[in-house]
């Protein structure tokens, strides 16, 4: 009969410790189940700002097409412009192909910028060419015939003959009323108060480093006439020049005056040099 009983109270003890261990494992799971849930919603909330910025891509795309930049081009013009003012080529500016040259950086044909040349040293008060080594020295038959029209060029106008003999810096002892130096030419431009200028015959390096320390500290107006491809630092610039093209700019002066424009330049008389210096 004992053994009966106890049967009996095991059978029914079991059931109860059955129900315990399922509530635990419930309880168990609710546990982890809550555990879990905050990972799930912060993985939600991550998510949200991905959605937003789509949303935003889209409303940007659908605004229509996308806005362009309207940039001013910069202009090669007298200055002073600064006190490191940039290389021109470095802006935008690029050189003219042949039979074209360049308007403060605008690329027209050389028609244009004849005449356009032309009526600047007719303007001007103090008109000067500053011819280099390559036109002042007889070193070769081309040499010689480009400095007959450049002479031809001066008596036109009339202008200003400054030589650039050679490339030393001569800062302090530089004479301004009888010359000029690439390293310092904003020093013969304001002693003299030269307002236009033709470099001619000039190595380009020397020149692009004349140019973009006049257009820094002086308001002459820059004319280049480069036996290469150009000069970008200049405010006028041909290409290609040869003894033609100078006596083209000489004509075009010459045009100008016969169609009324008088010459606004102060009375000078050119002064006159040898080896050992200036003789008058």
């Amino acid at each position: 009969m004992a053994t009966k009983k106890a049967k009996k109270k095991a059978a029914k003890k079991t059931p109860k410790k059955k129900a315990a261990k399922s509530a635990k494992k419930k309880t168990a799971k609710k546990k982890t189940s809550s555990r879990v849930k905050p990972k799930v919603r912060a993985k939600k909330k991550s998510a949200k700002p991905k959605t937003r910025s789509k949303s935003k891509a889209k409303k940007t795309s659908s605004a229509g097409k996308p806005k362009i930049l309207k940039v001013n081009q910069y202009a090669v013009k007298a200055g002073p412009e600064a006190f490191l003012p940039p290389a021109a080529a470095s802006m935008g500016i690029v050189l003219p192909n042949p039979g074209e040259a360049h308007i403060e950086g605008r690329i027209v044909p050389e028609e244009e910028a004849f005449e356009f040349a032309a009526r600047k040293l007719l303007e001007a008060k103090v008109p000067t060419i500053f011819p280099g080594p390559l036109v002042l020295w007889k070193w070769n038959d081309k040499a010689a015939k480009k400095a007959t029209a450049i002479r031809a060029l001066a008596n036109a106008v009339p202008a200003r003959l400054i030589p650039m003999a050679d490339y030393r810096p001569k800062y302090p002892k530089i004479d301004p009323e009888v010359e000029i130096n690439p390293n310092h030419p904003n020093l013969t431009i304001w002693h003299n108060k030269i307002d236009a200028c033709i470099f001619v015959g000039v190595h380009c390096h020397q020149a692009n480093l004349a140019l973009k320390i006049i257009r820094g500290g002086t308001n002459c107006f820059t004319i280049a006439m480069c036996a290469q491809a150009g000069h970008e630092d200049a405010c006028l610039s041909f290409r290609d020049a040869t003894p033609g093209k100078i006596i083209a700019l000489a004509d075009a002066v010459e045009k100008l005056k016969q169609s009324g424009v008088q010459n606004q330049g102060n009375k000078f008389t050119q002064f006159k040099m040898d080896r050992t210096g200036r003789i008058d």
